[in-house]
């Protein structure tokens, strides 16, 4: 798999059946800018907690790309944040034929801080 940190001027994204893809069915990610210790490689295996961080502000991009065309089916996404409550965008967009870019879904997620008070005894 090849990595890639993309510049600011990039501006598309992209992004599975009953059987998932493995890591090696990846050509390439390219990532706008990770955080040290939350590369994005880390949200490509699933035994790793850490998940991925950007290292700076602002809008952020995960491209995701094949070695030729494939089939998607079904893309899971898991967004976690225990730190800050805020609102954040994604918008997942995926390229068809002819190398134009189609958006598959924009949604809002609201992340709210939860403390959970457990009694002592």
């Amino acid at each position: 798999m090849r990595k890639t940190i993309l510049g600011h001027e990039h501006h598309s994204a992209t992004s599975s059946s009953n059987e998932w893809f493995g890591v090696e069915a990846i050509g390439g990610v390219g990532v706008t800018s990770e955080a040290d210790g939350a590369p994005v490689e880390n949200v490509l295996y699933p035994d790793r907690e850490a998940g991925w961080r950007a290292g700076e502000t602002g809008r952020q991009i995960i491209r995701v790309t094949f070695s030729g065309p494939t089939n998607i089916r079904r893309i899971q996404l898991v967004f976690m944040e225990s730190q800050l409550a805020r609102t954040q965008e994604f918008t997942l967009r995926c390229s068809v034929a002819g190398g134009e870019w189609r958006e598959v879904i924009r949604q809002q997620c609201v992340f709210r801080r939860c403390e959970l008070n457990v009694p002592t005894m």
